[in-house]
C-alpha cells in the first residue's frame, strides 16, 4: 500500500507540470523565435545537468538513511543529514564555479553578438543558484528515505510548473531575454530549496544536535555515492550531448525541431522514475530479511511497468504527426513527427532498465552502474558525431536510440550476474508478450501500414486496462490470502 500510495504521489508531482508545459511551450516558441526558444532548451539542460553535480550524494543519503530511520537511530541520521549538507553546499559552489567558466563559450552556440551576450549573462545568473540546487537534492534525499513522497511532491509540482510558467511571465515583462527567463529560474530553484530544508529538518524533530558535521561518516557516505558520481556525470553528459552536438553541428534552430519531440516523449520516463524512486529505500534497507518477497514485487513491478508505458509510446507514434500539427503546426509536424517515433520507442525500451538499475544502486552495486555508463560514452560520442555528421538530426536520434538499447541490455545482464537473478524473475510471460506486442506495433509502423492506428490505439488501451485490472485482482486475491493465513 504503501508503494502504490508512494508512487501515486511521484507520478502526479512529475506529470502535473507537463499539463502547464503543453500550453507554454509554443507560446514560449512563438515569442523566443526558433533560435532564442533553442538556446532555452540549453539552458534547461545545463540545469538539470548541474543539478546532478551532488556527486551522488542526494541518493547514498537516502542509501545511509534508510536503515537508520527504520531501526530508530535519528540521531545518528542528523548528523549524517548535517554532514552531507556541508558535502553538498560546497559542491555548489565548485558547480558555480565550473558554470560560470562556460560563459565564454557561449558564442559557439550563437551567431550574432546580442545573443552571445545575454546567454553568457544567463550562464552567470544561473552559477549564482548551483548551491541551493545541490543543497535542495540532499535535503530531498532524506525525505524520501523515510518515505515523505507526500511532501517531496507538493513541492515539486509548483516547482516544476514555474519552470514553465517562469520563462512566461519573464517574456511578457521584460521581452525575450534568456537572462531574465535565467534569473526567474534561479528564484524558483532557492525557494524551493528553503522549503524542502524546513521539511527536512522536521524529521528529526526532537533528535537534533550540533551543526557540526561528523568525520566519521564522510567515509560511508562518499563510498556509496562515490561510484553513484559516475553515473551522475557520466550518464546525464550521454543525456544531454546529442542537444549539444546539434546545436553545434547544425544550428540553434535545429534544436528546437529535435529537442521539442524529445522533451514530449521523455516525460512519459515519469512513470518508472515514480515507481523506482519508491522501490530504492525499500532495496537500500539493510533491515529487511523477506528477499524472496522482495522479488515477486520487482518481477510484477515490471511487467507493470511495460504495460503501462506500452499504451503511451505506441499511441503518440502513431499520432506523432497529428500530435504535432496540433500542438505546434503542419510544418513543424512534418519536420519532427519522424523523430517523435524513434523517442517513443527508445523511451519504452530505456523505460525498462530503470528497474535493475535501481536494484543495483540499491543493494550496493553502484560500481556496476557507473563501469556500464562509463563503457558506453566513448563509442556513443563517435556514433553521434557520425550519424549527426552525415544525416543530420535524425542521425543524432538513431544514435540515441542505439544507446537506449545497449543500456538495458547491459543493465539486465549484469543485474541478474552480479545479484544472481534468473532471467525468468524478469521475463515473466506476460512481460514478454508485453515486448512482442511493442515490437509488433514498431515494426508495423516502419513499414506505413497506418491505416488502421485508431483501432490499434482502443486495442492498446484495452490491454492495458485488462492487464492493470488483473494486476489489481491478483494483489486483492494475495491480500485476502495473507489475511487468512494471519488470522489462522
Amino acid at each position: 500500500m504503501r508503494l502504490g500510495r508512494s508512487t501515486i504521489y511521484n507520478l502526479i508531482g512529475l506529470g502535473a507540470p507537463l499539463a502547464v508545459a503543453a500550453i507554454s511551450i509554443p507560446a514560449l516558441i512563438s515569442g523566443l523565435g526558433d533560435t532564442r526558444f533553442g538556446l532555452l532548451t540549453l539552458v534547461w539542460a545545463v540545469v538539470s545537468y548541474f543539478g546532478l553535480f551532488d556527486l551522488g550524494l542526494g541518493r547514498a543519503l537516502t542509501q545511509q538513511l534508510a536503515p537508520l530511520m527504520v531501526d530508530g537511530r535519528r540521531q545518528e541520521g542528523w548528523r549524517m543529514t548535517v554532514t552531507a549538507s556541508y558535502l553538498l553546499l560546497s559542491l555548489g559552489g565548485i558547480a558555480a564555479v565550473l558554470l560560470a567558466s562556460l560563459a565564454p563559450w557561449a558564442k559557439t552556440f550563437t551567431g550574432t553578438a546580442d545573443l552571445q551576450a545575454d546567454v553568457q549573462r544567463s550562464l552567470l545568473i544561473l552559477a549564482l543558484c548551483m548551491p541551493a540546487i545541490t543543497l535542495t537534492s540532499g535535503f530531498r534525499g532524506a525525505l524520501e528515505a523515510n518515505h515523505r513522497f507526500g511532501v517531496i511532491n507538493l513541492i515539486r509540482v509548483p516547482m516544476g510548473v514555474f519552470t514553465f510558467v517562469g520563462p512566461l511571465l519573464s517574456l511578457s515583462w521584460f521581452g525575450p531575454r534568456l537572462d531574465a527567463i535565467c534569473a526567474f529560474l534561479c528564484l524558483g530553484r532557492i525557494l524551493a530549496c528553503a522549503v524542502h530544508a524546513v521539511y527536512a529538518r522536521a524529521i528529526f524533530d526532537g533528535a537534533r544536535g550540533t551543526m557540526e558535521w561528523d568525520r566519521k561518516l564522510l567515509r560511508p557516505l562518499c563510498t556509496t555515492g562515490g561510484w553513484m558520481t559516475v553515473s551522475n556525470i557520466v550518464s546525464p553528459l550521454m543525456g544531454y550531448a546529442d542537444r549539444f552536438t546539434v546545436g553545434a553541428m547544425i544550428s540553434a534552430a535545429a534544436l528546437t525541431y529535435y529537442v521539442t519531440p524529445h522533451e514530449l516523449v521523455t516525460k512519459l520516463w515519469i512513470i518508472p522514475g515514480a515507481l523506482t524512486a519508491t522501490l530504492f529505500p525499500i532495496f537500500a534497507s539493510k533491515s529487511s530479511k523477506d528477499t524472496s518477497s522482495e522479488l515477486v514485487l520487482l518481477s510484477k513491478t515490471l511487467h507493470l511497468l511495460s504495460v503501462a508505458m506500452l499504451v503511451p509510446t505506441l499511441s503518440i507514434a502513431y499520432f506523432s504527426f497529428e500530435i504535432l500539427q496540433a500542438w505546434i503546426s503542419t510544418d513543424f509536424a512534418k519536420a519532427s513527427a519522424g523523430l517523435m517515433q524513434l523517442f517513443c520507442l527508445g523511451v519504452f525500451i530505456n523505460a525498462l532498465a530503470h528497474i535493475p538499475h535501481t536494484v543495483l544502486q540499491g543493494r550496493g552495486q553502484a560500481r556496476t552502474t557507473a563501469l556500464i555508463h562509463v563503457a558506453e560514452v566513448l563509442p556513443f560520442l563517435i556514433l553521434l558525431a557520425v550519424l549527426t555528421h552525415y544525416f543530420g538530426i535524425y542521425g543524432a536520434a538513431a544514435a540515441w536510440l542505439v544507446r537506449a538499447t545497449v543500456d538495458t541490455a547491459l543493465m539486465f545482464y549484469f543485474c541478474q550476474q552480479k545479484l544472481d537473478f534468473g532471467p525468468e524473475l524478469f521475463f515473466t510471460r506476460q512481460t514478454i508478450a508485453v515486448l512482442a506486442i511493442e515490437a509488433i506495433g514498431f515494426s508495423l509502423l516502419a513499414t506505413d501500414m497506418v491505416f488502421n492506428k485508431y483501432a490499434l490505439a482502443t486495442v492498446l488501451v484495452t490491454i492495458g486496462i485488462a492487464t492493470l485490472a488483473q494486476a489489481h485482482l491478483a494483489s486483492t486475491k494475495n491480500s485476502e490470502t495473507t489475511k487468512h493465513q494471519s488470522f489462522k
